[in-house]
């Protein structure tokens, strides 16, 4: 789903709608396209213009705004220093503005080139009246972008139910994003073809699944119960702590290690559970990612669908939950791994093919966009029907009906 209305002329429309589809398919089928295969998050300029570089004309500064709560704790780099190490564009600067409560206005600026908002502090103001108001003030090419790198499950935006506000670009972890701003993802180096592996990454580990965790100890994914599930089947550690409803912390060690240092006992393991908290489609945050960066231990994950994994990191070096028709056989699989030297090594063919990159320049990606819309003179707004298909709660709880019930309140495992 993109945006609705381009104001354009005739004789572009065409070229539009063409760079519309390909903006989607670069993203979600990148490795196919003309370009790099590794690079799967491409900028904004490149991807619409399709390999033609946009290059501007304008010396004139970009004025971002960005609208966020105290409390969220957001740091870009360009946030500090300024774009002066951006790739593409440089000529923009942000001003930031904070919002507390709801019980308080917020007070944003009506010129400049675009107003970022976290969903966070979207959602804390939720009078009708001050959008309308809001929307009617602003200058007709200051564009409006929402920011979330949180679910819409967790998040979900109830001021859009108002009316239609005009929200020209969307900037979140979903790969359909105006601009996709996932946590962190995998950059293959020149040839991405998995190399022959020269290691035995199984040798020298002694144990076998290790889960680190810390969140709630009941998740709406019930990934504690499919944990608990699985260790009938296969030898589990649990290391951590989990939080119950009423926000008391409990320790949660079902392990015979010796844990001290909790990361470090990591390499002792052949396979590391990497569940998110909440299973959303295209949802892959740290919890992956802190397992995948070691590039020596099998993530198995729980949360996005399984392409999501694919784009993001390296092809063919993770477990999903989804291949398998429940726990046991997935532990059945897990011991076959354990016994077939081989066959778990082929998990690591990525190794030396690339690396994470982290962080994505979200901040430059935006100013590349907002430079590429304000010269081409481009246009776009979502309706409210488009932003609510957009940020939907029914990308979430994939797995859920899978897991079953798993209704035990405060209690911990």
């Amino acid at each position: 789903m993109k945006p609705g209305t381009w104001f354009t002329s005739d004789t572009i429309k065409i070229t539009i709608s063409l760079v519309l589809l390909t903006n989607v398919l670069s993203i979600v089928y990148f490795f196919t396209s003309e370009s790099s295969p590794g690079d799967r998050v491409m900028e904004p300029s490149e991807r619409l213009s399709r390999g033609e570089r946009f290059v501007s004309s304008s010396t004139e500064d970009r004025v971002i705004h960005i609208v966020k709560e105290k409390s969220f704790d957001w740091h870009e780099h360009e946030f500090h220093t300024g774009f002066d190490e951006c790739p593409h564009f440089r000529n923009c600067r942000v001003q930031t503005h904070y919002i507390t409560n709801q019980s308080v206005p917020l007070s944003i600026p009506h010129k400049g080139d675009a107003v970022v908002f976290t969903v966070q502090a979207a959602n804390l103001q939720r009078d009708p009246s001050w959008w309308t108001r809001a929307a009617d003030k602003r200058s007709k090419d200051l564009a409006w972008v929402l920011f979330s790198q949180r679910n819409p499950y967790e998040f979900p935006l109830s001021f859009m139910t108002f009316r239609n506000y005009g929200f020209n670009f969307t900037m979140t972890y979903k790969p359909n994003s105006d601009i996709f701003t996932p946590f962190n993802f995998w950059l293959s180096e020149g040839n991405p073809s998995p190399r022959m592996v020269r290691k035995n990454f199984a040798q020298g580990k002694t144990r076998k699944v290790l889960w680190l965790i810390d969140g709630p100890c009941h998740s709406i994914n019930n990934r504690m119960k499919y944990a608990k599930d699985l260790s009938q089947n296969i030898a589990l550690d649990i290391i951590g702590h989990c939080y119950d409803q009423s926000g008391k912390v409990h320790q949660v060690d079902h392990s015979t290690h010796n844990n001290e240092g909790r990361r470090g006992v990591i390499s002792d393991y052949k396979f590391v559970l990497a569940f998110e908290e909440i299973s959303c489609r295209d949802y892959v945050t740290t919890t992956y990612f802190d397992v995948a960066q070691m590039q020596s231990v099998i993530p198995i994950v729980m949360g996005a669908q399984k392409e999501a994994y694919e784009i993001l990191g390296p092809l063919d070096s993770f477990i999903h939950i989804d291949d398998f028709k429940g726990p046991q056989e997935l532990a059945n699989y897990l011991h076959e791994l354990d016994l077939n030297d081989h066959n778990y090594n082929q998990f690591f063919r990525f190794v030396d093919t690339g690396e994470f990159q982290f962080p994505i320049t979200t901040m430059c990606r935006l100013c590349d966009h907002i430079n590429y819309f304000k010269e081409s003179g481009y246009q776009q707004f979502y309706t409210k029907d488009q932003f609510e298909e957009f940020w939907t709660s029914d990308d979430c709880n994939l797995n859920s009906l899978f897991l079953g019930d798993d209704s035990s309140g405060n209690s911990v495992p």
